[in-house]
């Protein structure tokens, strides 16, 4: 079966030639050849070696080796991972502009109709990655009319504002997707902190359409706002920029309760 040219092995009835077979013995009696010759000079020096042993620790040589070198080209630190300073933002705003107030004369009482006016508080994941933990809202928000200052500002409990999308807070928890914004919003009494309504300050018109009921028109009112806010327990508070925004206020008189 021996051949001066190639030898075919047969796996799985398949044929795979190995190529030309005299020099490889020439490579493999050479090999040989070095192998005894060192054998011969460790024995000479260490009687008892055993040409097995020999073998063996030329074996583990050469696996220790190519795991050293294994390592040593994978052992090369990852970058490090950056983490950005500020995973959320927050920012104020507010819904429509102008609020309409119920006037019951005959009781003196007022009430604030619809949303209108409503402020609202947008927090916004400026990571790369989902941000999720336990729905904690703390903080304020202080809004005061700009004319008066800060002196007549009126402080706003966030514990008062609600999640526009339900969806987001599921079981207490808060999910944030990158790029999402959690927005909650909350009606507010338009008084300063004293008490007194925005809307009797500055001056108002009188409308009486043709039909429906008469109201006191305010001008434009321009506010200023910012807040201290928190949504997830395990992140500190977030502070937002100052928001100017203008109401109109309309106060419909009204002539006896619904």
């Amino acid at each position: 079966m021996e051949s001066n040219d190639s030898i075919s092995l047969m796996v799985n009835s398949r044929f795979f030639t190995v190529g030309n077979t005299m020099p490889r013995r020439d490579a493999q009696h050479r090999q040989d050849r070095r192998v005894n010759h060192l054998f011969l000079r460790l024995r000479s020096r260490f009687p008892g070696t055993r040409h097995s042993s020999l073998q063996t620790s030329c074996h583990v040589a050469l696996l220790l080796l190519l795991t050293s070198f294994a390592l040593s080209s994978c052992d090369e630190s990852l970058p490090p991972r950056t983490t950005p300073s500020q995973l959320l933002k927050a920012q104020l705003g507010r819904t429509d502009s102008t609020v309409a107030i119920y006037w019951y004369p005959e009781s003196d009482t007022r009430q604030i109709i619809g949303s209108a006016g409503s402020i609202l508080i947008f927090v916004t994941n400026e990571h790369d990655e989902v941000l999720q933990g336990d729905f904690d809202r703390e903080g304020w928000v202080d809004i005061w009319l700009d004319m008066l200052g800060t002196s007549g500002t009126n402080r706003l409990d966030v514990t008062s504002f609600f999640p526009n999308d339900p969806m987001q807070v599921n079981n207490g928890v808060l999910t944030l997707h990158p790029g999402e914004t959690l927005t909650l919003q909350a009606q507010w009494n338009h008084q300063t902190v004293g008490g007194k309504p925005f809307w009797l300050m500055g001056s108002r018109t009188l409308v009486v359409p043709p039909l429906g009921d008469s109201y006191y028109e305010t001008q434009p009112m321009t506010f200023v706002g910012r807040g201290n806010v928190q949504v997830f327990k395990q992140t500190a508070p977030l502070q937002t920029p100052e928001f100017r925004f203008t109401l109109v206020y309309r106060e419909y008189i009204k002539e006896s309760h619904p």
